[in-house]
């Protein structure tokens, strides 16, 4: 369930940053935040653990891709790209991965151990 719902994220920053970076409209997902997470949960309860960790894996490495692949430009105050996500590359990101991944990270572990 955890890994499913970073997938989420994952593939959430990475679609709103590759269409910011595109220079086309984002439609963001509808719901609240806890209906958007149950959604990301319902898509991978009947899977294997290998494939959700597979899911995260790839979504790790497209997410990685796009942030590698960001022009210098993206990173400068008022760029296209802000203007476009209505915040700075550093926000959207932080939210959605590195400042987000930590807190579920004893939750990941917990299950790690009782493998």
């Amino acid at each position: 369930d955890v890994l499913a719902h970073l997938i989420y994220w994952n593939e959430y920053v990475t679609g709103e940053v590759q269409a910011a970076v595109n220079g086309v409209h984002y439609t963001y997902p509808e719901g609240t935040t806890d209906e958007m997470n149950a959604r990301a949960v319902v898509h991978y309860i009947d899977k294997s653990a290998d494939v959700v960790r597979n899911a995260f894996e790839r979504t790790y490495s497209e997410l990685f891709a796009c942030i590698k692949n960001l022009p210098d430009s993206a990173f400068e105050a008022g760029s296209a790209i802000e203007q476009a996500l209505d915040e700075t590359i550093h926000g959207a990101l932080a939210n959605n991965t590195y400042e987000h991944w930590p807190i579920h990270e004893a939750q990941i572990r917990e299950w790690l151990a009782k493998q």
